[in-house]
């Protein structure tokens, strides 16, 4: 694609511009807030009306990606959700009106979130200011986004995809060049004993990458909601954020060593490529399937020997002991069993017995803990809103959301603010918004014809009774 000189001196700003904060941000993060709180600034106030609302919730991605992780010091971590926050709403009262589009899931996930708060202040499981802490980015983010169009999609991935880069600098840094990770849990022990994770992917001497999400499984999913993020139909005449998107993510995907968030991607994957529209797009994307698949099961490439090592590895052990005690959370009581026992209960359910006892006090399944926390009934109330987010969704944003569900059975989603507004904005995001204009074009004119047919009476005419003139 030819792009003009202005065209590539944008496209080349918006990518050095992340890796020159990337170093002050690996030298001294705090440091880092100052030059992007003035980049941002004035990107912010030269952008077009219909640009800002997307520039803003880019800029809280952004914001909570770098500071805001449970590993971060907690001051931070209040302070990415605050500066998100403010953000978002603030960008958003400066942008365009726009309607809300038919069928939001939005509503859904709100009474999720409603139900939420209201159990965790009746059990006292958590206080006002740490729900605020946790979930206030998240709302406001899923209201916002529920806006958005074509033109704030592309204008929030101007701002991921130069995240998406610098996370992989880091990443580098991290492995190669730090002593620690800028925070993480390189240092845990277990029975007095350092805990290393290295990475599947690579030699036993490299360890996974964490960022500056302070854990790997965030990290990735950060990764997996770039690549996901540029596939979508928007993005064609974008092609090189499209592709530094895609390369990002995949890099990032691998240095992050999580084997887990390999198989969510490689699922939602296999889905996109067959939900294309097409008989012969579906055909020749099945063809190619089924041609990775053969010649991974006669060249292997090492990928049996990382499911071997998955199988013996004490991360699934102690994900299968949560399933096999999930039927003993039945016995706590009608009551628990349909209301649950609050946001942030977990220790006590932990501690009652109920749970793993191996050390280990984190249930890493999102099904688990929301039943935990929120009973039977928030449960339902959020498999209704990934549900209603996912049927509401175009291609890749149902690719995206299936990415992450799967991802559910091996982490808490919920629990980490990072990853919790990445599943926000997948339920939050219209359709439209991940349209070309052409293919906008065409969904419209098919909803025209559809309804103009419906509306239509039926004459000798139309069919079946064509044949009889």
């Amino acid at each position: 694609m030819n792009l003009s000189r202005g065209e590539m001196l944008r496209n080349v700003f918006w990518l050095v511009v992340p890796g020159i904060l990337t170093v002050v941000a690996v030298v001294f993060p705090p440091a880092a807030l100052v030059p992007v709180g003035i980049l941002a600034t004035l990107y912010i106030f030269t952008r077009p009306r219909d640009q800002v609302r997307g520039s803003g919730v880019g800029m809280a991605l952004v914001t909570l990606a770098f500071i805001g992780s449970n590993s971060a010091p907690s001051t931070l971590r209040v302070v990415a959700v605050v500066l998100a926050t403010l953000i978002v709403v603030v960008t958003a009262a400066l942008a365009e009106r726009r309607h809300v589009a038919r069928g939001s899931a939005v509503p859904a996930f709100l009474a999720y979130i409603g139900y939420a708060v209201f159990i965790s202040l009746a059990t006292l499981s958590s206080s006002i200011a740490t729900i605020a802490a946790a979930l206030g980015a998240v709302v406001v983010i899923a209201l916002v986004v529920r806006k958005f169009s074509s033109r704030d999609f592309v204008a929030m991935v101007r701002w991921v995809v130069p995240a998406a880069i610098a996370q992989v600098m880091i990443a580098f840094a991290e492995l190669f060049l730090l002593a620690e990770p800028i925070w993480g849990y390189r240092n845990l022990t277990s029975a007095g004993v350092p805990v290393l994770r290295f990475n599947p992917f690579l030699a036993d001497t490299v360890l996974r990458a964490q960022g500056t999400f302070g854990h790997p499984i965030p990290f990735a999913l950060f990764f997996l909601f770039t690549f996901f993020l540029c596939l979508a139909p928007v993005l064609k005449s974008h092609g090189f954020l499209r592709i530094a998107g895609i390369t990002a993510g995949l890099a990032g995907l691998f240095l992050s060593g999580t084997r887990s968030a390999a198989l969510a991607g490689l699922v939602a994957l296999v889905y996109f490529l067959i939900s294309s529209r097409g008989i012969q797009a579906k055909t020749r994307n099945v063809a190619l399937i089924s041609a990775v698949v053969v010649t991974v099961m006669i060249g292997d490439f090492g990928i049996r020997g990382v499911i071997f090592d998955l199988l013996a590895s004490d991360s699934l052990a102690h994900r299968v002991d949560g399933w096999t005690l999930a039927t003993g959370l039945l016995g706590r009581g009608m009551a628990t069993v349909l209301f649950g026992t609050g946001l942030n209960s977990e220790g006590a359910t932990f501690a009652a017995g109920y749970l793993q006892q191996d050390g280990f006090n984190v249930i890493d399944n999102q099904w688990l803990t929301l039943f935990v926390t929120t009973g039977l009934i928030g449960l339902t109330l959020f498999f209704i809103a990934v549900l209603v987010g996912w049927l509401r969704a175009g291609r890749p944003g149902r690719a995206l959301i299936l990415a992450i569900s799967v991802m559910f059975f091996s982490f808490d989603v919920t629990t980490w603010p990072t990853s919790f507004v990445l599943l926000a904005f997948a339920i939050a995001l219209p359709r439209e918004a991940t349209l070309s204009a052409t293919d906008d074009a065409d969904e419209s004119a098919r909803a025209t014809a559809a309804a103009s047919v419906s509306r239509r009476p039926r004459t000798e005419l139309d069919p079946p009774f064509r044949h009889q003139v």
